[in-house]
Protein backbone atom coordinates (compact mmCIF):
# COMPACT_ATOMS: atom_id res chain seq x y z
CA UNK A 1 0.00 0.00 0.00
CA UNK A 2 1.21 3.50 -1.15
CA UNK A 3 1.87 6.29 1.32
CA UNK A 4 -1.17 8.21 -0.68
CA UNK A 5 -3.52 4.81 -0.40
CA UNK A 6 -2.73 4.43 2.82
CA UNK A 7 -3.32 8.17 3.97
CA UNK A 8 -6.55 7.88 1.97
CA UNK A 9 -7.73 4.94 4.17
CA UNK A 10 -6.96 6.63 7.27
CA UNK A 11 -8.67 9.57 6.26
CA UNK A 12 -11.84 7.85 5.65
CA UNK A 13 -11.85 5.20 8.82
CA UNK A 14 -11.78 8.53 10.55
CA UNK A 15 -14.85 9.82 9.03
CA UNK A 16 -16.54 6.42 9.59
CA UNK A 17 -15.62 6.55 13.21
CA UNK A 18 -16.99 9.96 13.48
CA UNK A 19 -20.26 8.91 11.72
CA UNK A 20 -20.58 5.76 14.19
CA UNK A 21 -19.81 7.97 17.15
CA UNK A 22 -22.86 10.50 16.31
CA UNK A 23 -24.79 7.44 15.81
CA UNK A 24 -23.92 5.63 19.13
CA UNK A 25 -24.81 9.20 20.76
CA UNK A 26 -28.25 9.36 19.47
CA UNK A 27 -28.79 6.19 20.33
CA UNK A 28 -27.93 6.17 23.78
CA UNK A 29 -30.51 9.43 23.99
CA UNK A 30 -33.28 7.44 22.48
CA UNK A 31 -33.56 9.61 19.40
CA UNK A 32 -33.47 6.70 17.04
CA UNK A 33 -35.16 4.36 18.76
CA UNK A 34 -38.27 6.51 19.19
CA UNK A 35 -41.60 5.24 17.09
CA UNK A 36 -44.57 7.05 15.72
CA UNK A 37 -46.60 5.84 18.91
CA UNK A 38 -43.64 7.76 21.29
CA UNK A 39 -43.67 10.69 19.43
CA UNK A 40 -46.80 11.93 19.76
CA UNK A 41 -50.06 9.58 19.05
CA UNK A 42 -50.68 9.30 22.51
CA UNK A 43 -50.34 12.21 25.29
CA UNK A 44 -46.76 12.34 27.30
CA UNK A 45 -48.22 11.87 30.68
CA UNK A 46 -50.68 9.77 32.38
CA UNK A 47 -52.47 10.43 35.57
CA UNK A 48 -54.89 8.19 37.87
CA UNK A 49 -57.92 10.16 38.73
CA UNK A 50 -59.72 8.53 42.12
CA UNK A 51 -62.44 9.39 44.26
CA UNK A 52 -61.56 10.34 47.73
CA UNK A 53 -64.07 7.04 49.01
CA UNK A 54 -62.40 4.91 47.09
CA UNK A 55 -65.06 3.67 44.86
CA UNK A 56 -63.58 4.89 41.88
CA UNK A 57 -60.19 4.94 39.72
CA UNK A 58 -59.21 5.15 36.19
CA UNK A 59 -56.58 6.23 33.91
CA UNK A 60 -56.50 9.94 31.73
CA UNK A 61 -54.12 11.61 30.08
CA UNK A 62 -52.70 14.39 31.83
CA UNK A 63 -54.22 17.58 30.14
CA UNK A 64 -57.55 17.27 32.07
CA UNK A 65 -60.25 20.00 31.88
CA UNK A 66 -62.30 20.28 35.31
CA UNK A 67 -65.64 21.66 35.71
CA UNK A 68 -67.09 22.26 39.38
CA UNK A 69 -70.71 22.90 40.23
CA UNK A 70 -71.78 23.34 43.63
CA UNK A 71 -75.63 23.99 42.25
CA UNK A 72 -75.97 21.02 39.81
CA UNK A 73 -79.54 20.43 38.42
CA UNK A 74 -83.01 18.36 39.25
CA UNK A 75 -84.47 15.79 37.31
CA UNK A 76 -88.25 15.18 37.18
CA UNK A 77 -88.93 11.73 36.45
CA UNK A 78 -90.88 11.87 33.12
CA UNK A 79 -93.50 9.66 33.99
CA UNK A 80 -93.80 10.07 37.76
CA UNK A 81 -94.13 13.99 37.81
CA UNK A 82 -94.25 14.10 41.26
CA UNK A 83 -90.46 12.23 41.66
CA UNK A 84 -87.87 14.71 41.72
CA UNK A 85 -84.19 13.72 42.33
CA UNK A 86 -81.45 16.97 43.30
CA UNK A 87 -77.87 16.31 41.51
CA UNK A 88 -75.60 18.52 43.32
CA UNK A 89 -71.62 18.98 43.92
CA UNK A 90 -70.91 18.22 40.68
CA UNK A 91 -67.24 17.22 39.64
CA UNK A 92 -66.75 16.53 36.28
CA UNK A 93 -63.21 16.03 34.51
CA UNK A 94 -62.57 15.03 30.89
CA UNK A 95 -58.85 14.30 28.80
CA UNK A 96 -58.62 14.59 25.00
CA UNK A 97 -56.42 12.44 23.25
CA UNK A 98 -56.55 12.78 19.16
CA UNK A 99 -59.75 11.16 17.82
CA UNK A 100 -60.95 9.96 21.28
CA UNK A 101 -62.53 11.71 24.73
CA UNK A 102 -62.06 10.12 28.15
CA UNK A 103 -64.74 11.81 31.07
CA UNK A 104 -65.38 11.67 34.73
CA UNK A 105 -68.30 12.88 36.89
CA UNK A 106 -68.88 12.98 40.04
CA UNK A 107 -72.71 13.74 41.97
CA UNK A 108 -74.12 13.99 45.04
CA UNK A 109 -77.80 12.30 45.25
CA UNK A 110 -80.08 11.84 48.31
CA UNK A 111 -81.78 8.78 46.23
CA UNK A 112 -79.12 7.13 44.48
CA UNK A 113 -81.40 4.63 43.16
CA UNK A 114 -83.75 6.84 41.81
CA UNK A 115 -81.09 8.90 40.47
CA UNK A 116 -79.60 6.18 38.26
CA UNK A 117 -83.21 5.44 36.54
CA UNK A 118 -83.32 8.97 36.02
CA UNK A 119 -80.18 9.52 33.97
CA UNK A 120 -81.31 6.24 32.09
CA UNK A 121 -83.54 8.91 30.20
CA UNK A 122 -80.46 11.84 29.89
CA UNK A 123 -78.93 8.69 27.44
CA UNK A 124 -82.11 7.91 25.08
CA UNK A 125 -81.15 5.80 22.20
CA UNK A 126 -78.61 3.47 23.73
CA UNK A 127 -78.98 -0.26 24.59
CA UNK A 128 -78.27 -0.90 28.38
CA UNK A 129 -76.89 -3.46 30.12
CA UNK A 130 -76.16 -3.66 34.27
CA UNK A 131 -72.94 -5.13 35.70
CA UNK A 132 -71.82 -5.92 39.26
CA UNK A 133 -68.47 -5.06 40.58
CA UNK A 134 -67.56 -5.70 44.53
CA UNK A 135 -70.48 -5.43 45.45
CA UNK A 136 -71.68 -2.12 43.71
CA UNK A 137 -74.72 -2.18 40.76
CA UNK A 138 -74.43 0.04 37.49
CA UNK A 139 -75.31 0.10 34.14
CA UNK A 140 -73.28 0.43 30.64
CA UNK A 141 -74.86 1.99 28.19
CA UNK A 142 -73.47 1.61 24.71
CA UNK A 143 -74.47 3.93 21.56
CA UNK A 144 -74.25 3.23 17.66
CA UNK A 145 -71.52 3.52 15.17
CA UNK A 146 -73.50 7.62 15.37
CA UNK A 147 -73.10 8.31 18.67
CA UNK A 148 -69.43 7.16 19.53
CA UNK A 149 -69.69 6.05 22.64
CA UNK A 150 -70.08 4.23 26.22
CA UNK A 151 -70.82 5.25 29.41
CA UNK A 152 -70.91 3.39 32.56
CA UNK A 153 -72.90 4.79 35.46
CA UNK A 154 -73.29 3.31 39.42
CA UNK A 155 -73.79 4.65 42.74
CA UNK A 156 -72.65 4.34 46.24
CA UNK A 157 -74.65 5.76 49.37
CA UNK A 158 -75.26 8.91 48.48
CA UNK A 159 -72.95 9.35 45.22
CA UNK A 160 -73.02 8.48 41.32
CA UNK A 161 -70.51 8.07 39.20
CA UNK A 162 -70.15 8.52 35.41
CA UNK A 163 -67.85 7.54 33.10
CA UNK A 164 -67.61 7.75 29.39
CA UNK A 165 -65.57 7.43 26.56
CA UNK A 166 -66.33 8.70 22.96
CA UNK A 167 -64.11 8.24 19.68
CA UNK A 168 -64.25 9.01 15.95
CA UNK A 169 -64.33 5.13 15.74
CA UNK A 170 -65.86 3.18 17.65
CA UNK A 171 -63.49 0.33 17.32
CA UNK A 172 -60.36 2.19 18.38
CA UNK A 173 -58.66 -0.13 20.66
CA UNK A 174 -58.07 2.88 22.88
CA UNK A 175 -61.66 2.36 24.09
CA UNK A 176 -60.96 -1.13 25.19
CA UNK A 177 -57.62 0.08 26.63
CA UNK A 178 -58.99 2.63 28.51
CA UNK A 179 -62.20 0.70 29.87
CA UNK A 180 -59.65 -1.95 31.28
CA UNK A 181 -58.11 0.91 33.52
CA UNK A 182 -61.37 1.57 34.99
CA UNK A 183 -61.71 -0.16 38.79
CA UNK A 184 -64.51 0.12 41.13
CA UNK A 185 -63.74 -0.33 44.79
CA UNK A 186 -60.96 -2.02 43.76
CA UNK A 187 -61.94 -4.17 40.90
CA UNK A 188 -61.86 -4.51 37.31
CA UNK A 189 -65.20 -3.65 35.33
CA UNK A 190 -63.32 -6.02 32.16
CA UNK A 191 -60.47 -8.05 31.72
CA UNK A 192 -57.46 -5.97 31.40
CA UNK A 193 -56.08 -5.47 28.46
CA UNK A 194 -54.22 -1.86 29.20
CA UNK A 195 -50.64 -0.74 29.34
CA UNK A 196 -52.44 2.00 31.80
CA UNK A 197 -52.63 0.46 34.99
CA UNK A 198 -49.22 1.38 36.11
CA UNK A 199 -48.62 1.77 39.89
CA UNK A 200 -46.28 4.66 39.33
CA UNK A 201 -48.74 6.96 37.64
CA UNK A 202 -49.42 10.36 39.46
CA UNK A 203 -52.42 10.19 41.43
CA UNK A 204 -55.04 12.96 41.89
CA UNK A 205 -58.18 13.35 44.16
CA UNK A 206 -60.98 13.94 41.52
CA UNK A 207 -63.16 15.90 44.45
CA UNK A 208 -59.99 18.23 45.07
CA UNK A 209 -59.18 19.38 41.38
CA UNK A 210 -59.13 22.67 40.66
CA UNK A 211 -61.55 23.88 37.98
CA UNK A 212 -59.86 25.36 34.61
CA UNK A 213 -60.86 28.55 34.28
CA UNK A 214 -63.02 29.52 31.04
CA UNK A 215 -63.29 33.26 29.64
CA UNK A 216 -66.90 34.05 29.87
CA UNK A 217 -67.65 37.44 27.83
CA UNK A 218 -71.29 39.14 28.60
CA UNK A 219 -73.49 40.24 25.93
CA UNK A 220 -72.47 43.50 24.02
CA UNK A 221 -75.05 45.85 22.88
CA UNK A 222 -76.89 45.13 20.00
CA UNK A 223 -77.00 47.46 17.33
CA UNK A 224 -80.83 48.92 15.96
CA UNK A 225 -80.29 46.89 12.68
CA UNK A 226 -79.38 43.59 14.74
CA UNK A 227 -81.67 43.94 17.47
CA UNK A 228 -84.47 44.45 14.57
CA UNK A 229 -83.17 41.82 12.47
CA UNK A 230 -82.42 38.76 15.70
CA UNK A 231 -79.79 37.27 13.26
CA UNK A 232 -76.36 35.86 14.81
CA UNK A 233 -73.37 37.26 12.86
CA UNK A 234 -70.48 34.90 11.87
CA UNK A 235 -67.08 36.39 13.33
CA UNK A 236 -64.15 37.20 11.40
CA UNK A 237 -62.42 34.16 12.43
CA UNK A 238 -65.20 31.90 11.66
CA UNK A 239 -65.31 32.54 7.64
CA UNK A 240 -61.63 32.62 7.49
CA UNK A 241 -61.74 28.57 9.03
CA UNK A 242 -64.61 27.86 6.94
CA UNK A 243 -62.95 28.93 4.04
CA UNK A 244 -59.37 27.09 4.76
CA UNK A 245 -61.48 24.13 5.55
CA UNK A 246 -62.95 24.29 2.06
CA UNK A 247 -59.56 23.55 0.65
CA UNK A 248 -58.96 20.53 3.01
CA UNK A 249 -62.11 18.75 2.79
CA UNK A 250 -60.58 15.53 2.25
CA UNK A 251 -58.19 15.73 5.23
CA UNK A 252 -60.78 17.55 7.29
CA UNK A 253 -62.90 15.82 10.10
CA UNK A 254 -66.16 17.71 11.51
CA UNK A 255 -66.60 18.60 15.31
CA UNK A 256 -68.69 15.68 16.80
CA UNK A 257 -70.61 16.84 19.92
CA UNK A 258 -70.56 13.94 22.26
CA UNK A 259 -72.69 15.10 24.74
CA UNK A 260 -75.32 18.27 24.51
CA UNK A 261 -75.68 18.85 28.55
CA UNK A 262 -79.24 20.17 28.94
CA UNK A 263 -79.87 23.76 31.04
CA UNK A 264 -81.57 23.40 33.96
CA UNK A 265 -84.56 25.65 34.48
CA UNK A 266 -84.61 27.42 38.02
CA UNK A 267 -87.31 27.90 40.17
CA UNK A 268 -87.02 31.68 40.01
CA UNK A 269 -87.32 31.73 36.36
CA UNK A 270 -90.46 29.05 36.37
CA UNK A 271 -92.05 31.42 39.07
CA UNK A 272 -91.64 34.71 36.87
CA UNK A 273 -92.80 32.72 33.90
CA UNK A 274 -89.35 33.93 31.84
CA UNK A 275 -88.56 31.87 29.06
CA UNK A 276 -87.17 32.28 25.82
CA UNK A 277 -83.18 31.13 24.47
CA UNK A 278 -80.22 31.73 25.60
CA UNK A 279 -77.54 32.05 22.73
CA UNK A 280 -73.72 31.64 23.33
CA UNK A 281 -70.50 31.08 21.17
CA UNK A 282 -68.41 28.81 22.49
CA UNK A 283 -64.97 28.20 21.21
CA UNK A 284 -63.64 24.24 20.91
CA UNK A 285 -60.47 23.88 21.35
CA UNK A 286 -58.42 22.03 19.79
CA UNK A 287 -57.03 19.50 23.37
CA UNK A 288 -60.77 18.92 23.80
CA UNK A 289 -61.11 22.09 26.54
CA UNK A 290 -64.02 24.21 26.79
CA UNK A 291 -62.65 28.10 25.25
CA UNK A 292 -64.28 31.45 26.13
CA UNK A 293 -68.00 31.36 26.06
CA UNK A 294 -69.24 35.00 24.65
CA UNK A 295 -73.17 35.08 25.54
CA UNK A 296 -75.04 36.60 22.51
CA UNK A 297 -78.54 36.32 23.73
CA UNK A 298 -79.57 36.06 27.50
CA UNK A 299 -82.26 35.52 29.73
CA UNK A 300 -83.29 36.51 33.91
CA UNK A 301 -83.45 34.57 37.01
CA UNK A 302 -80.41 32.17 36.29
CA UNK A 303 -81.07 31.10 33.22
CA UNK A 304 -78.12 32.71 31.39
CA UNK A 305 -75.61 31.18 34.25
CA UNK A 306 -77.73 27.82 33.97
CA UNK A 307 -76.65 27.82 30.41
CA UNK A 308 -73.02 28.69 30.79
CA UNK A 309 -72.53 25.86 33.14
CA UNK A 310 -74.01 23.41 30.75
CA UNK A 311 -71.88 25.03 28.02
CA UNK A 312 -68.84 23.97 29.89
CA UNK A 313 -70.16 20.82 30.56
CA UNK A 314 -70.46 19.97 26.79
CA UNK A 315 -67.85 16.98 25.80
CA UNK A 316 -66.78 16.68 22.12
CA UNK A 317 -64.45 15.60 19.54
CA UNK A 318 -62.35 18.74 18.09
CA UNK A 319 -62.53 19.42 14.65
CA UNK A 320 -58.99 17.78 12.42
CA UNK A 321 -57.61 18.73 9.61
CA UNK A 322 -54.18 17.03 7.64
CA UNK A 323 -51.68 19.32 9.79
CA UNK A 324 -54.20 17.61 13.02
CA UNK A 325 -56.53 19.03 15.78
CA UNK A 326 -58.17 22.84 15.37
CA UNK A 327 -59.91 25.26 17.51
CA UNK A 328 -63.58 26.60 15.99
CA UNK A 329 -65.93 28.37 17.62
CA UNK A 330 -70.02 27.52 17.32
CA UNK A 331 -72.90 28.98 18.77
CA UNK A 332 -74.93 26.78 20.74
CA UNK A 333 -78.64 27.88 21.79
CA UNK A 334 -80.28 26.89 24.81
CA UNK A 335 -84.81 27.06 24.29
CA UNK A 336 -86.35 27.33 28.03
CA UNK A 337 -89.96 26.72 27.67
CA UNK A 338 -92.74 26.71 30.23
CA UNK A 339 -95.57 23.45 29.65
Amino acid sequence: MTFRKSKRFIKNFSRLFCVLGVLTLLAGKGILSQTPEDTGSRSAEWVRVETGDGALSLVMPGDIFVVRDTLGFSQRHPKRRDRIVEYTNLVSARSYETGILYYVEKYDVRNTDLGLELLLYRYPGGSVKSFESNGVKGRIIEFGSDSRRMIFIFGTTDRIYLVGIGARDITDPRMKRFVGSILIKGERIFEAESDLIASDLKSYNLEEMTETPVEVVPMQRPSRKKDRNDQITTTKEETETAEKNKTEDENTKPLVIIEHFKAGYTEQARSRSEQGRVIVRVTFKENGHIGRIEVLRQLRYGLLESSIRAAKLMKFIPMETGSGPIEVTRAVEYVFTIY
